[in-house]
């Protein structure tokens, strides 16, 4: 398990460093452990330097979706026993076939670290009452956003979807502090509150904050002030890296070539050199 410190603060040369250090590690850990990564790399110098990652040969999204038929249920590139995995997820497969995501402890571990520094960087702090109302249906962002906000501090009130009469009468009752969805949910609370809150506008919530993710939208700055200027809560938009995904925060040194997204992962599913097309999913 990576152990995150204060690495959000660090000097640029001590990032170098520690990505080094991690690359220095990972390289060894693959080559020893990922049967995916052995034939990819088959007769390439696997290179000692980050600087030099460009050189790898790519891997996409395609590639492991074969892998994965080939090799089910988590393909070859599953670089653990299976007696070591604790979680398994799916991907939502809007972009081809769903793929599984299987998570070791120390995975689900970093994860929610990981995702707890973005959600304190957004202004969410111990004894804040969040309510999560992501899928909790094998999608990644259900049950790891929840483990994540739970990280920070905040008490975690673990809605998910449907219901939205009980979950604006949830607000209501408990004081709830801040929320988290997808951009579009705000625009159905509206309307219930509109049939079912009559007398009450959605700034009466006395939500202080907004965390959204899991779809397009706030990078309109139109739609970003309508939302806060009708809930009153500050917006922000998340887009933290789940395990499976591409992590830019473990390893990402200088490359060559623009269509890289260089990363790593450090137990199940270690991705590295990663081409585009691997993460809309």
């Amino acid at each position: 398990m990576l152990n995150f410190g204060n690495e959000d603060f660090l000097p640029a040369l001590e990032i170098a460093k520690l990505q080094h250090r991690r690359w220095e590690s990972q390289r060894h850990y693959i080559a020893g452990n990922s049967g995916f990564y052995q034939q990819l790399w088959d007769g390439v110098r696997v290179p000692k330097k980050l600087q030099d990652i460009s050189n790898l040969p790519l891997c996409d999204k395609e590639m492991l979706r074969e892998s994965q038929v080939a090799y089910p249920p988590f393909g070859n590139y599953l670089a653990v026993q299976s007696s070591q995995l604790i979680r398994v997820h799916r991907t939502s497969g809007t972009t081809g076939q769903a793929m599984n995501v299987a998570l070791t402890r120390a995975d689900a571990d970093q994860t929610a670290q990981i995702g707890a520094r973005s959600y304190r960087a957004s202004g969410l702090r111990p004894g804040d009452l969040v309510i999560h109302c992501l899928n909790y249906q094998m999608w990644m962002g259900g049950v790891t956003d929840h483990l994540s906000l739970e990280a920070t501090g905040a008490t975690v009130i673990p809605f998910g979807i449907g219901n939205s009469e009980l979950l604006i009468q949830t607000v209501l009752d408990l004081k709830v502090d801040a929320i988290q969805s997808t951009p579009s949910y705000p625009a159905v609370l509206e309307k219930t509150i509109c049939e079912y809150f009559p007398g009450i506008q959605p700034q009466d919530l006395g939500l202080r904050l907004g965390l959204f993710g899991g779809e397009a939208g706030l990078d309109n700055t139109g739609f970003r002030r309508r939302l806060e200027d009708t809930w009153g809560y500050a917006v922000r938009l998340l887009r933290t890296w789940r395990h499976g995904e591409p992590d830019q925060r473990s390893i990402v040194g200088p490359v060559r070539r623009p269509d890289i997204v260089p990363s790593i992962l450090a137990e199940p599913v270690p991705l590295v050199a990663v081409g585009p097309g691997l993460y809309p999913d």
